[in-house]
């Protein structure tokens, strides 16, 4: 197996996407953090809230970034989007400072022995902060939703907690620290896609080529292909030129620049862009009766082409 097929290999593999990458992130968001004065540490109650504000801001932007590079990697999108990068920084040093200043917080207060502060009280901050990335999440992971990426992320979050305590008091200080921090990452990304697939009744292949496949999750929010801010992203079409979600127990495709929506079933196979689509689902197949319409005629450029489920094929094995 070349470097090629073995990065390939891994990008189709969502497990290893939204674990390697979001330690990734987390590792270096730490690395970073340990570049903060710590003078402010010792420097009274409101600046060592500060400066545990700063360090979990600084450990959680990266992070966030790197679970919506994780998405966007695994999706096949343009990770280089300014629309993306800004938002994830900003919501991941919020997201960040808010759970440090929480825990340190707490800390000050006497509430009991050390272990009760040092674990729980810990694991639960760093909840507060996967909660947070979870719900801003949820707006890139198709039908994810915001409930269920907050519980998610909040999962998540006190999971990786108890894997930073316990880095962190076994391996040496900073080893610990960025070893805890990206366990934490990976919890994350590994929680996140983990309730998605639990809810999942339908699903959209976008078959990339031989053994390349990006599996996303249909439902009330339609899963978009186009040029533009997609899910699914392909040069030289104009932004949202399909969209693809269930709705009543079926799944429809509906073509934005005709008007015109299909009911695909279990097994149907369209093609955008010289991409292939497959639609899996456990949804009933729609009665022949209800189906709609089919879509117009296919232009005779070869950006574009649609056919009409009549002529659905199955996929070669």
């Amino acid at each position: 197996m070349t470097a090629t097929d073995f990065l390939k290999t891994c990008r189709n593999n969502r497990i290893i996407v939204f674990a390697a990458v979001p330690f990734a992130g987390a590792a270096l968001g730490s690395l970073l953090a340990e570049a903060l004065p710590t003078a402010l540490a010792r420097s009274g109650f409101l600046l060592t809230l500060l400066h545990v504000a700063l360090w979990s801001a600084i450990i959680s932007a990266p992070l966030t970034l790197a679970l919506f590079w994780a998405d966007l990697i695994y999706r096949r999108g343009r990770l280089l989007n300014r629309e993306i990068i800004k938002p994830a920084l900003l919501t991941g040093a919020l997201a960040g400072a808010i759970s440090g200043a929480v825990a340190q917080a707490v800390y000050s207060i006497d509430i009991g022995s050390g272990l009760l502060k040092h674990v729980l009280i810990r694991s639960l901050c760093w909840g507060i902060m996967g909660a947070i990335l979870g719900w801003r999440l949820s707006t890139r992971v198709p039908n994810l939703g915001s409930l269920r990426g907050t519980l998610a992320g909040l999962a998540g979050g006190i999971l990786g907690g108890l894997g930073f305590v316990l880095f962190v008091s076994t391996l040496p200080e900073f080893l610990g620290r960025m070893v805890g921090v990206g366990i934490l990452g990976a919890a994350l990304g590994l929680a996140i896609i983990t309730v998605e697939q639990l809810f999942r009744t339908a699903t959209l292949n976008v078959l990339w080529g031989p053994r390349e496949t990006t599996t996303l999750s249909l439902g009330s929010t339609p899963v978009t292909i186009g040029g533009g801010d997609d899910h699914v992203w392909l040069q030289g079409l104009p932004p949202k030129a399909f969209l693809v979600w269930t709705e009543q127990g079926r799944v429809l495709c509906k073509d934005q620049q005709t008007g015109r929506q299909n009911a695909l079933k279990d097994g149907s196979i369209f093609t955008v862009a010289r991409v292939q689509f497959q639609i899996t689902t456990t949804l009933p197949s729609t009665p022949a009766h209800s189906t709609p319409p089919p879509l117009a005629p296919q232009p005779k450029s070869p950006v574009r082409t649609m056919p009409p489920p009549a002529r659905q094929t199955t996929p070669k094995r």
